[in-house]
């Protein structure tokens, strides 16, 4: 194995993977132990800490030593910038990189400062109104009205971060405030922001109208400017309890210091600055400004007020230029402060909550990761030749580091060993090593590895944890989360499986480097798939920045990674078991997809395009229902297409792909279920389609 990590053999012989010598200890050379545990010097040093030096590889961030023991009582964030912990019952993992901010990088809510508290609630923002929101988690509605055998389910997850040229904010940005005088153009640039962003836009003047019922100038006439800013203060504290918005202020706003505080801590506050010449000529041109009638003098006096704590503000944008000019600029500001930066998806699991790492050379943070995730002492990892030759050594390399005994075999590479005599494989190999209950897997692979592993990990004992390191595009937004795991029998995919969360997934897109384009191509049919059937501002980011993910730029394959996993975690926390009806909806394009993979043999077609296919098959059922307008079918296809996907079947017996999909695990009473569109961002299951429009809609596919 490279890099003198230790080694492994494919015949499922396991060997130990040596430990590093032991030496003095050099400078920042630390172990870190538990969540919330003093820093402590590692035992094993090597003068080097291999946290830090997987930051410095993904975020090219100057190197600083580790606390010494004593000199802070914890480590302060699993990164510098870290989101807001996960809710009750998954108390965030505090530690993993441990490298300062790239020169001139902020927080996300001003330097130095840390973003505690409750995970932010998504936002009910859909196309036009729809349906109430399902008490079974924000963001997933359940569609009242149906015909029978039918359960909609418009899981409309609000887009974070996904605007055209705005990094992913998502976990990185919780809302952008813009602040300033009257006139600075708060509410145009904000709903223009917002446009950019795919965020909702929230004027908090008009919270305060519309909760008061009358007009601002009819509040100061009334209850006069004290009462105003009393209302100002409910506003500031109801829409900071929201995340995922940009939020236009009222100028005063933030003259009191409780609602600035709430505003900071809620987002990355932005002063709209500009000369108060240019604002006061605003102003007047606008009209319906109750401060204008103080007089030019007295408008002078509060602005020079006000100017020093707009000066708090994180960022400062001259709002003398066009509004979209302005926008941009604060968008390409939001972008540029954190380059780099690793993003962390929790999924919700009751007690099995778990994170996602999406990064850049994160792999080499796996060990701390994991040793912050409380795992047991050793690691099996499980990977093919394929992958182990390219990402084995720094992985196995960051475990030891971290102090675990790492052992590793490997399994044949390809969906064909997907079955019981690989997990077997897996068994064995965790016996040999002596594997306990409290030890652990590593899944290092595409979608197989990580479904078998997880299977194993599932069974082994009766049921041991495991860590997701995928290195494919389609394992990264889809088999790595949600805890499905299972092989395939010659009858069917995934007839035997179990639900098992991972303990940790670690998602580097740098590995996405040495993946084949049409690996790559058949990973983008399940990104494809969320913005199809969750949230139609990320199916126009797709069909917008589609040429520089086939370019595999990494800060759009980041975003893309991160914001499938948030659509994907959302939709497992309402259903985790897919008893509920809502995760079903993750089935799109999978019913048609999975029987022409199993009639092929697994070999003819990779998962994704078998389900890229599938979609279609979906998408012309639904516009057979009079669901799904024509339209958005061809958007569908036109976007597949582009990706490098098939959009047809193969010449297969109709009767025979019947047969198959009658065997199918989402088969109910007998009745083949499929998940369908209304539109864009909303799907819904039924199982009211006819076999014949099935096979017509086969052959309809083969003339498109």
């Amino acid at each position: 194995m490279a890099g003198g990590g230790g080694a492994g053999v494919a015949d499922g012989r396991v060997r130990r993977v040596h430990r590093p010598k032991r030496g003095t200890r050099g400078d920042g050379a630390y172990r870190l132990r538990r969540p919330g545990a003093a820093v402590s010097p590692h035992p094993g040093g090597t003068g080097r800490d291999a946290l830090a030096r997987a930051h410095r590889s993904c975020r090219g961030g100057t190197l600083r030593p580790l606390p010494r023991p004593g000199s802070c009582g914890r480590l302060r964030g699993a990164y510098r910038d870290a989101p807001p912990r996960p809710g009750p019952g998954h108390p965030r993992a505090r530690l993993g990189y441990a490298a300062g901010r790239a020169a001139g990088a902020g927080s996300a809510a001003s330097p130095g400062r840390e973003m505690d508290g409750a995970p932010e609630p998504l936002g009910s923002q859909g196309s036009g109104g729809g349906p109430a929101e399902s008490p079974l988690t924000p963001g997933a509605r359940q569609v009242a009205g149906t015909a029978k055998g039918q359960l909609a389910v418009a899981v409309f997850v609000p887009c974070a971060g996904i605007g055209s040229g705005a990094q992913n904010l998502s976990r990185v940005v919780r809302n952008v405030i813009l602040i300033g005088f009257m006139g600075a153009g708060k509410t145009t640039v904000g709903r223009r922001l917002a446009a950019r962003l795919g965020w909702p836009f929230v004027d908090l003047d008009a919270v305060v109208e519309e909760t008061a019922g009358m007009t601002i100038p009819a509040i100061f006439e009334r209850e006069g400017e004290a009462g105003f800013r009393r209302r100002e203060a409910e506003a500031i504290t109801a829409v900071t309890r929201q995340a995922g918005q940009v939020i236009a202020t009222g100028g005063g706003a933030v003259m009191r210091r409780e609602n600035l505080a709430l505003l900071r801590a809620s987002g990355t506050v932005v002063w709209l600055r500009a000369p108060l010449e240019v604002l006061l000529a605003r102003a007047k041109a606008e009209g319906g400004r109750p401060l204008l009638a103080e007089g030019d003098a007295a408008v002078a006096e509060r602005y020079a007020a006000r100017e020093p704590v707009y000066a708090l503000a994180d960022l400062v944008v001259d709002a003398t230029g066009d509004p979209d000019a302005v926008a941009a600029e604060i968008e390409a500001q939001l972008s540029g402060r954190h380059p780099g930066a690793p993003v962390v998806v929790p999924v919700p699991a009751g007690s099995r909550s778990y994170e996602v790492h999406v990064g850049a050379g994160v792999i080499r943070a796996s060990g701390g990761l994991a040793q912050a995730a409380g795992l047991g002492r050793r690691a099996l990892v499980v990977t093919n030749p394929t992958v182990g030759v390219h990402y084995a050594a720094p992985l196995m390399e960051g475990l030891e580091a971290a102090g675990f005994s790492v052992h590793r075999v490997d399994i044949p590479d390809g969906e064909e060993y997907k079955t019981l005599a690989t997990a077997e494989q897996i068994y064995r190999a965790a016996v040999a090593a002596r594997l306990e209950r409290r030890d652990f897997f590593v899944a290092l692979g595409g979608g197989v590895v990580g479904d078998v592993v997880g299977f194993a990990a599932a069974t082994y004992l009766r049921g041991v944890d495991f860590v997701q390191v995928p290195t494919t595009l389609l394992a990264q937004v889809d088999a790595s989360v949600g805890g499905k795991v299972g092989v395939n029998l010659a009858e069917g995919k995934n007839l035997v499986g179990a639900f098992h969360q991972p303990r940790l997934v670690v998602a580097d897109v740098a590995t996405l480097d040495t993946l084949p384009q049409r690996e790559l191509a058949a990973g983008l049919a399940e990104v494809i798939k969320y913005g199809a059937i969750a949230d139609p501002h990320f199916m126009a980011f797709l069909e917008d920045r589609l040429d520089a993910v086939l370019a595999r730029r990494l800060p759009i394959l980041m975003r893309i990674v991160a914001r499938s996993c948030e659509i994907k975690a959302r939709v497992v926390a309402a259903d985790e078991r897919e008893t509920r009806g809502v995760r079903e909806v993750l089935n799109f394009g999978h019913t048609v997809g999975h029987a022409i993979e199993a009639l092929t043999g697994y070999r003819r077609y990779l998962h994704g395009e078998a389900v890229a296919i599938g979609m279609v098959s979906a998408a012309l059922l639904s516009q057979r229902l009079g669901r799904l307008a024509g339209e958005d079918v061809e958007r569908l296809v036109r976007l597949l297409r582009r990706a490098g996907l098939p959009t047809a079947p193969p010449p297969l017996d109709e009767g025979e792909l019947l047969a198959v999909m009658q065997r199918d695990k989402k088969v109910r009473d007998g009745r083949l279920r499929f998940v369908l569109l209304d539109r864009i961002g909303q799907a819904f299951v039924t199982d009211e389609v006819p076999s014949q429009w099935i096979t017509d809609v086969l052959k309809e596919q083969r003339a498109l």
